[in-house]
């Protein structure tokens, strides 16, 4: 039995050694994990640690070495002031696009406010073709733009990062392939087979046959480098530059739980909370806000308030009112339902109790 950091993973035998010789997640799906037998008397004696104490160890198991070599990368980056800048660059100027769009809808019913008021077309030289024509292009453009944000979402904020190795980074980028399970893939017919070769070929065209997340890079209180990935605490080794989960063997044999009945030493707890982090999983649920917006960058809302544009230009605009509250009357529903159902998840998840030590 172990009490581990890695989550993604089963025991399989780690051998026991301290920092020094740590193995390390490595930013390349080529590269393994290299175990170590060795146990550092030295720091056990600095952290005023009993010699017979649990050895911590890095994840050996050849579980965790497959999903490496799946094609597990992680790459380091670091914020630049002109990223940004560029950054916030775009989403001003698709704001800007977007009210764009706005302004000429509202000269084609003559709604402008000022001298403008009560003319059709005055900013197309009263002429509702010429107007009508640059609405479309401006559209057109506008919807290329949501299109290729969308696509680009997942990579487009670390493009605007300066990229370095992970030990160097202020966020680490893990980079993990998504294996789709198909159901009666042998029964399919020819036409059901193009189909999924088209689409397999789409997503992989498209990116989205790999899973990026982010992970900012934290210290611990001692000044230990580490990240949070999956609920698991990957900590820098300094020898090698390179990340790893931490375990600690708590023996394998009744005898050997026993022996621990009197518990740790305080300077133990401190080391071991250092390298895994508390024993909690932490559920994060966006505010109501921050849900709407997760919901609406979705290219399903995307295709339809584009399209709802259209409407509202070619005196439809009764129509896209009612499109539109529909569309934002689904859209609260369906956040209503999920923020619920993720606050649910994180009372199960989230567990925190008392519990008296003699």
């Amino acid at each position: 039995q172990s009490v581990r950091a890695a989550t993604l993973n089963k025991t399989s035998g780690a051998e026991n050694h301290r920092p020094g010789s740590q193995e390390s997640i490595v930013a390349d799906s080529d590269s393994n994990i290299k175990g170590t037998n060795e146990k550092s008397t030295v720091e056990k004696a600095m952290l005023n640690l009993p010699s017979d104490s649990p050895a911590g160890s890095m994840n050996t198991d050849s579980n965790f070495a497959g999903v490496l070599a799946e094609g597990t990368n992680l790459s380091g980056y670091r914020n630049h002031i002109l990223g940004t800048v560029s950054v916030w660059s775009i989403g001003v100027c698709t704001l800007l696009w977007i009210c764009l769009l706005g302004v000429l809808t509202a000269d084609y019913y003559g709604k402008l406010p000022g001298w403008r008021y009560g003319k059709d077309f005055s900013l197309a030289f009263e002429s509702d073709y010429l107007l009508l024509a640059t609405f479309l292009i401006l559209w057109g453009i506008s919807f290329i733009i949501c299109v290729s944000l969308f696509i680009l979402k997942p990579y487009l904020r670390n493009y605007f990062r300066l990229l370095t190795l992970p030990a160097d980074g202020q966020y680490v980028c893990a980079v993990r392939p998504l294996n789709e399970i198909k159901v009666m893939e042998d029964n399919a017919n020819k036409l059901q087979r193009s189909i999924n070769t088209f689409s397999e070929r789409l997503r992989t065209r498209l990116g989205r046959d790999k899973e990026y997340t982010t992970c900012p890079i934290e210290k611990t209180s001692e000044g230990r480098i580490y990240f949070t990935y999956q609920c698991t605490r990957y900590v820098l080794d300094e020898q090698t530059q390179q990340y790893a989960p931490y375990e600690f063997d708590i023996g394998t044999s009744h005898r050997r739980l026993i022996q621990q009945a009197d518990g740790l030493s305080g300077a133990e707890v401190a080391y071991r909370l250092e390298l895994v982090g508390p024993n909690f999983i932490e559920v994060k649920v966006p505010s109501i806000p921050a849900a709407f917006v997760r919901e609406f960058v979705s290219f399903f809302y995307l295709y339809q308030l584009m399209i709802l544009w259209i409407y509202y230009v070619y005196a439809y605009w009764q129509v896209g009112l009612v499109d539109t509250g529909v569309i934002l009357l689904s859209a609260s529903i369906k956040v209503a339902l999920r923020v619920q159902s993720e606050r649910r998840l994180k009372q199960m998840a989230e567990q925190e109790e008392t519990t008296p030590v003699k």
